[in-house]
């Protein structure tokens, strides 16, 4: 494993780190993302298996993870990329994996993350949708329910102690 790895890293120049037995990550500039894929899917990683983003709100970022396959190497290998989140845009890589296409999709919707050159960024799960992306961390759950259904927050009297005396 750490041979193809040692291997990986002189042909693609890339930064490769092994996390666990049959895992690594590197890390990438948002503009190499595509060139990056490429190269990898010379080198085998034929399997696109998601994409995940996280939101790291106090830096102003999103991180857009892709997850590879490598068959016969079993190694699953995560690309990151940083983006801004106020300015949350990236190219598509559905034409080198047409899987990530409807990946894309969920990010978009739940992130708000808008990638250039899909042609499906339509709705894909969320129906007349007015409000900001519903995963982004400053997203108020609790607001938005009371709004949307006209109740009130009642997680104090659910989620408190039966067994505890309260004044």
């Amino acid at each position: 494993m750490s041979d193809f790895i040692t291997r990986l890293k002189n042909i693609t120049g890339l930064n490769i780190h092994k996390e666990k037995l049959y895992q690594a990550s590197l890390k990438v500039d948002k503009e190499k993302i595509r060139k990056t894929l490429l190269d990898l899917k010379k080198e085998g990683f034929l399997q696109f298996t998601t994409l995940t983003c996280i939101d790291w709100i106090e830096e102003k970022t999103f991180q857009l993870v892709y997850h590879l396959w490598h068959r016969e190497e079993k190694l699953h290998l995560k690309v990151k990329i940083d983006i801004d989140r106020d300015a949350p845009i990236v190219e598509t890589v559905s034409d080198i994996y047409i899987v990530a296409q409807t990946y894309e999709r969920e990010v978009k919707e739940m992130f708000g993350v808008d990638f250039k050159g899909n042609k499906r960024l339509i709705p894909f799960i969320l129906e007349d949708w007015n409000e900001i992306p519903p995963m982004r961390r400053d997203f108020n759950t609790r607001e938005y329910v009371k709004d949307m259904y006209e109740t009130e927050d009642r997680t104090e009297e659910i989620f408190k102690p039966r067994w505890k005396k309260y004044d």
